[in-house]
């Protein structure tokens, strides 16, 4: 794959090789991201937390409204520290998942 190549050479008709060197993660930081998400999870207040997504749910199934605006729902969830993939998922449990045309689920 070529993102993109410099037009603009340092010596001009001499044909120069570009040196490309891949991006390599760091082996570890995987693990501990997934340790510091565990550790929000046991630490998080529980119960401030499922309410905070149940009103999300709620607000999501309402009609859309004046009243039945997203934002500080989903704001609470956050500074209850909800990730964002559980809040995508609340959302997808209301809502399902969109599939225009022509694609398949996963």
């Amino acid at each position: 794959m070529r993102v993109g190549v410099n037009r603009f050479l340092d010596n001009p008709g001499k044909e120069e090789k570009p040196v490309f060197r891949a991006y390599r993660s760091d082996p570890n930081a995987e693990g501990v991201k997934i340790a510091a998400v565990q550790a929000l999870r046991r630490r998080r207040d529980h119960a401030r937390w499922k309410r905070a997504l149940d009103e999300l749910k709620t607000v999501a199934a309402a009609p859309p409204g004046r009243e039945n605006n997203m934002v500080p729902a989903t704001i609470e969830a956050m500074r209850a520290y909800a990730t964002i993939g559980e809040i995508a998922d609340a959302l997808r449990e209301v809502w399902g998942v969109y599939q225009g045309q022509g694609t398949r689920a996963l």
